[in-house]
């Protein structure tokens, strides 16, 4: 996993920066922009914070090792806004390296929302023996106006709440992952 972040670094700032206004159809590009909320703004599951985007992990610590419970991410789909314009980002397949705005904590400090969370994904605060399991989250958002750098995809999809010219449909630019490639987040 260290070696993946190290060449994922490698790979975003080997490639020059994009304006959202001059992205062609389709391609890879590297944009930096501020972050805006898709349909909606989201809650992080454990601290709460209002958020675009975040990604939870849990794990569970017994006899002096941490082994991984549970890894949820956010799907919704958000913005990034440049100066030129603005596209989507589908985070459906993303390989987060954020680093800003990230919350480690103990069970003992956010019992409840680790209660709500293990349920969601089917597990309970309690461990096979009955016993309170002692569980680590680490929670990274993106919260509203952060500025963020995306590397992904470029594709193109019909607007549907644009106004559409005489022959064209609108188009928006969304960025997201391809076949080979996950979308990269990560501070700017």
């Amino acid at each position: 996993m260290m070696f993946a972040g190290i060449r994922h670094r490698f790979r975003l700032n080997a490639k020059a920066t994009s304006e959202l206004g001059n992205l062609g159809p389709t391609g890879r590009a590297k944009v930096v922009g501020k972050a805006a909320p898709g349909k909606q703004l989201l809650v992080a599951p454990i601290t709460g914070r209002s958020c675009v985007f975040y990604s939870v992990e849990i794990g569970e610590w017994f006899n002096g090792t941490k082994t991984p419970l549970l890894d949820e991410t956010s799907t919704e789909v958000f913005r990034i806004d440049d100066a030129t314009g603005y596209a989507l980002v589908d985070p459906s397949l993303v390989q987060s390296i954020l680093k800003t705005r990230r919350a480690r904590g103990h069970s003992s400090e956010a019992l409840g929302e680790h209660r709500i969370l293990l349920k969601r994904n089917g597990f309970t605060m309690l461990d096979e023996y009955g016993e309170l399991r002692s569980l680590a989250y680490s929670e990274t958002i993106i919260a509203p106006d952060d500025t963020i750098c995306v590397l992904g995809a470029v594709s193109q999809r019909s607007d549907p709440n644009g106004a559409a010219s005489y022959r064209e449909q609108p188009r928006q630019t969304v960025l997201g992952a391809d076949g080979d490639t996950p979308l990269l987040l990560c501070e700017a």
